[in-house]
């Protein structure tokens, strides 16, 4: 059949997309690190199972922040314990 002189439709266009909505592009606020203070009698180092990163607390009352995923596990560590984040 011939389309002679017709206009046609344009056809939808195949592969665009709709931009991404704004929540989308940002990324997802990061989770704070957790304060974490040495109770016991001398000095103590342990390794966050998450991370990896090794967390030296060299004398009794020594304060480090922790990665947020490694801090459950140290919070079950007999002589660490989290201190609670100032509250504003």
């Amino acid at each position: 059949m011939c389309n002679c002189g017709k206009k046609t439709q344009p056809r939808p266009t195949i592969g665009t997309a709709e931009p991404p909505p704004a929540a989308l592009k940002h990324p997802p606020p990061q989770q704070a690190s957790v304060e974490f203070e040495y109770v016991g009698p001398t000095a103590m180092t342990v390794r966050g199972p998450f991370s990896g990163a090794r967390y030296r607390f060299h004398y009794p009352g020594a304060r480090l922040r922790v990665h947020p995923h490694d801090s459950s596990s140290l919070a079950a560590i007999p002589n660490l314990q989290a201190i609670s984040p100032p509250k504003v």
